[in-house]
């Protein structure tokens, strides 16, 4: 369990030299296993897992001026929000809205970690108008591997000068399959409005009474339509 980032940054470091397969967890919402599976075979040989639960590690941070930097950052680049990776959806979602009236277009499910969700894209039901979260992502403080000091703690951007930095970041913007090291912190330079109003329609049929699929079809075009129409 750690909660600052120098407490990863040894943490990791340490479960490298013990030679532990090193998982993250922010949220704890991996369905498949690949975080807390301990059934791990490299070199046909079973590895240990360490989970760096990052969980605790949250807090946001909003300057309108843009004043925000990372300490990390050598090319000292400003932005507007900054968003601890340990942070949930439904905390990140109720601090954004009341400090700065903003959202990100995120998932519905309140205690998702931010940690994996937005590398993973960050889809939810704002996606339609907003896009993706990873859409409006900025910056990234991130734990990559060193080779002096086996790990260490850099700023990535979308405005970095040196080509393999911004290569990363792009990387961190939903390549899928994995990642490619510990993210610590998120860095926005906008985000959209949160919206004002919110509406809900939930529709529930059992399968088996359902004889006529052909009414079921004009039942689904007709609903998608209305969406269409009323989005």
């Amino acid at each position: 369990m750690c909660n600052n980032e120098q407490d990863i940054l040894a943490t990791a470091q340490k479960a490298y030299l013990e030679g532990r397969r090193i998982t993250v967890r922010s949220g704890g919402h991996c369905y498949e296993g690949f975080v807390s599976n301990n059934n791990f075979k490299h070199n046909e040989k079973l590895q240990d897992t360490v989970i760096i639960d990052i969980g605790l590690m949250t807090g946001i941070e909003y300057d309108q001026n843009e004043k925000i930097t990372s300490k990390y950052d050598k090319d000292k680049t400003n932005y507007k929000f900054k968003i601890a990776a340990g942070n949930q959806n439904w905390d990140s979602y109720l601090a954004l809205y009341k400090l700065s009236g903003k959202t990100i277009p995120g998932g519905s499910c309140y205690s998702v970690g931010l940690g994996g969700h937005i590398t993973g894209g960050g889809y939810g039901l704002l996606s339609r108008k907003q896009g993706l979260t990873v859409d409006w992502l900025s910056g990234i403080d991130i734990i990559v591997p060193d080779d002096k000091d086996l790990f260490k703690i850099m700023h990535v951007s979308q405005d970095s000068q040196d080509a393999n930095d911004k290569k990363l970041f792009k990387a961190c913007c939903g390549s899928g399959g994995g990642n490619f090291g510990i993210i610590l912190n998120y860095y926005f330079k906008n985000l959209p409005d949160a919206p004002s109003t919110a509406g809900i329609i939930v529709l529930t049929y059992n399968w088996k009474d359902i004889h006529n699929y052909l009414a079921l079809k004009k039942l689904l075009d007709a609903y998608f339509l209305w969406f269409k129409e009323n989005d």
